[in-house]
């Protein structure tokens, strides 16, 4: 792996990692998140901090909602991705974005640990960074609104933003 923190420089961080095809998929797809999430535990850090350590301040029940439903969906979307990435290659890459998630919290665990730090980031939240892109969507099909709430553009209803996983359509039925 190779990484590089020229933010105050460049304005970005370089991260590179590179696999061994004689090891399952599954197996280069923990090991990349394990060495991201301990390399760039910082930045992940600083990232949730930004954008999700307080969006669901005075909007408790709307961010139950979205939590239970991202749990949810998340868990179905794995369970179809066990039993189907054998077969099609895209729920095999689903199932690889998932173990791949759980090898950046180990691993972003792991380089908090090393930094004598005391700081955490709630284990829901590191899906939640995956999908926030998607609030504006679940904002409208859950109808709340963040008007009254100070937030970053991307959370807003204007941002036009999706995830592969998630996306919500209007009613059309």
């Amino acid at each position: 792996a190779y990484y590089k923190q020229e933010i105050d420089t460049t304005g970005w961080a370089v991260f590179e990692a590179e696999t061994r095809p004689e090891y399952p998929d599954w197996v280069q797809a923990y090991a990349a998140g394990l060495l991201e999430g301990s390399l760039t535990w910082q930045l992940i850090y600083w990232h949730w901090l930004n954008t999700v350590e307080d969006v669901c301040s005075d909007r408790e029940e709307f961010c139950d909602l979205v939590h239970d439903f991202i749990e949810e969906n998340s868990d179905w979307l794995k369970d179809i991705a066990e039993e189907r990435g054998d077969k099609d290659p895209f729920w095999h890459h689903v199932y690889l974005f998932y173990v791949q998630l759980d090898g950046l919290e180990t691993g972003w665990r792991h380089g908090v640990k090393r930094s004598l730090q005391d700081i955490d980031i709630p284990h829901h939240d590191f899906l939640w960074m995956n999908v926030i892109s998607d609030l504006a969507d679940m904002e409208r099909y859950y109808n709340s609104s963040l008007e009254d709430v100070e937030l970053p553009f991307m959370f807003s209803t204007a941002a036009s933003f999706a995830s592969a996983f998630v996306n919500f359509q209007s009613d059309t039925g």
